[in-house]
């Protein structure tokens, strides 16, 4: 696949070793900053070619991928799969009800309107995270070269670095291009093709 490559992308590690600025579990998956350092925009690439070759994308999904994006798939998703969930709660609910001293607490569907909407949405969100992540699964398996790329750019790639911002090209093909840009102390990939996008 030529031109800029685009993924739907990246939060990620940030320093060795425990942070104040550690961020929080993202779908249940915990920030390992040792494994995947992005200190500088060369270690994000890295880490995105480390995942990648191990195959972890449930990692690169919650912790790698850009959170507003991947939050917002989830949420798309999710609220296509909230009255399915619902219904299946309310089952379970209704059985419940019926033989309630066999039901531990911790497992009982709420009765309560709020709770029950929180249980229902939190559980669609997880169907729907993991459905995220078989996409992204997907679209890197589809093209198996961009983790070639993705080496070689961390190896002996050129980052154009500023403030805030970079873009990570290969000498070869400086037409592939990879965005970046600074989330707090760390650098994550962006999910556009082009400068141009940025400025829409």
């Amino acid at each position: 696949m030529r031109g800029a490559f685009v993924l739907m992308v990246a939060s990620a590690a940030v320093a060795s070793g425990q942070s104040p600025e550690l961020p929080p579990d993202r779908y249940g998956v915990r920030a390992e900053f040792t494994l995947y350092p992005q200190t500088t925009s060369r270690q994000a690439v890295a880490s995105l070619a480390a995942l990648i070759e191990r195959k972890k994308f449930e990692y690169l999904t919650a912790q790698v991928l850009d959170p507003a994006v991947v939050d917002a798939r989830v949420a798309q998703r999710s609220s296509a799969l909230l009255p399915g969930v619902e219904k299946q709660l309310e089952g379970v609910r209704t059985q419940q009800r019926l033989k309630p001293a066999g039901v531990d607490a911790e497992f009982r569907v709420p009765d309560d309107a709020k709770r029950f909407a929180e249980l229902a949405r939190e559980k669609a969100d997880v169907i729907a995270f993991k459905e995220v992540v078989t996409d992204v699964q997907a679209q890197l398996g589809e093209y198996p070269e961009n983790l070639a790329f993705f080496r070689k750019l961390a190896k002996d790639g050129d980052f154009a670095d500023a403030a805030t911002e970079s873009v990570a090209t290969v000498k070869t093909d400086p037409e592939r291009k990879l965005f970046l840009k600074k989330d707090g102390p760390r650098w994550v990939v962006e999910d556009r093709k082009t400068d141009v996008e940025k400025k829409k």
